[in-house]
């Protein structure tokens, strides 16, 4: 059986640096991607409360697009509602214990 869960791919901007990859969030469903989303700028707002733009943050690429997961990246968001996983080129990914978990 095949597994697909939505999945959000990031850029970080970084001041002298410029864009790069930035890894990739997996979800439940896409409701859940969309308040990831939300409750991520919230964060942001909150770290940043003067509005001026920070040396460095990341921000979603693009809308979720569907991907597939292994039997245990699946069971880790069902459980968890979402994690991130970091990437170090658009095609190779880190192994799973280089993933973080977040929360849902």
């Amino acid at each position: 059986m095949t597994l697909r869960l939505p999945a959000r791919f990031w850029i970080e901007s970084e001041a002298g640096w410029g864009t790069r990859p930035d890894g990739y969030t997996v979800h439940r469903d896409e409701d859940v991607a969309q308040q990831y989303v939300v409750d991520y700028w919230k964060r942001e707002r909150e770290r940043n409360p003067g509005g001026g733009v920070p040396a460095e943050y990341s921000r979603p690429a693009e809308e979720s697009v569907m991907v597939e997961v292994s039997q245990d990246l699946y069971d880790e968001v069902m459980e968890k509602g979402s994690a991130w996983a970091h990437v170090t080129s658009h095609l190779e990914t880190h192994a799973k214990s280089w993933r973080r978990p977040v929360a849902a």
